[in-house]
This record gives C-alpha cells, sequence and structure tokens, in this order.
C-alpha cells in the first residue's frame, strides 16, 4: 500500500473515533444534537460502534486491503446519512448551525479521497 493510502487511511480512523465520541459516551454536542431530534440512546450508541469499528477496519486495511475498504465504504454510508440529516433539519441555511453542518461533507470528502486511494495502490 502506498504512502498516500496509508496516511489517508490512517487520517479518516481518527476522524471517525472523534465522531464516535460523542456518540459512544453520550456526552457533547453530537449527542445533544441527535437527541434534540428524537433519537434514542440506543440508536445514538450504534452509530458510534458503527464508526468505532470502521475506524478499526481502516487500520487493518492498511495490511488487509478488502477490510479497508469495506470500512471506507460503511463510514461513507454513515457520513451520507449526516449530511441528509442535516438537510432535512436545515442546517445548512440556519446560521447557528451551518459551520458544524459542514464538517461532514468534508470527512465525505476525505473518505473519498481515501478509497480512491486505497482502490489505487490494490491494484
Amino acid at each position: 500500500m502506498n504512502i498516500a493510502a496509508i496516511v489517508c487511511s490512517v487520517v479518516l480512523a481518527l476522524a471517525a473515533l472523534w465522531s464516535a465520541r460523542d456518540k459512544v459516551a453520550l456526552k457533547g454536542r453530537g449527542w445533544t444534537s441527535l437527541r434534540n431530534r428524537g433519537y434514542s440512546e440506543k440508536t445514538v450508541r450504534s452509530i458510534g460502534i458503527v464508526e468505532i469499528v470502521a475506524a478499526i477496519g481502516l487500520i487493518i486495511g492498511i495490511f488487509f486491503g478488502p477490510v479497508g475498504l469495506f470500512a471506507c465504504i460503511v463510514f461513507m454510508a454513515v457520513l451520507i446519512w449526516a449530511i441528509g440529516q442535516h438537510v432535512t433539519y436545515g442546517d445548512y441555511g440556519n446560521p447557528d448551525t451551518r459551520n458544524i453542518a459542514f464538517v461532514p461533507l468534508g470527512v465525505l470528502l476525505l473518505a473519498i479521497v481515501t478509497l480512491v486511494c486505497v482502490l489505487a495502490a490494490s491494484g
């Protein structure tokens, strides 16, 4: 695996862990936002656990490529869901929530770059 794929995988794994932190602990802005939108503790923790599993998969993917590809795709699905939630609740048009709403877009861009790098390195 080339250096770009490794660096992108590690950075994306760190982003996934950062995103999961509030959800698993049920603390902070991530938890508060999802709770206010009607999500249960179990659902929010489950999302956080999926993000942690994706982070672990991205690191394993450095040594075994197919796991990294799958983990990247799973995390991209979570990010697309998050972006959909921000669109549904009008966060991109609200000056108070706009900045935080753009975070999943940036991380999705990193996930796409990571996916391309891992695919290029594998074949």
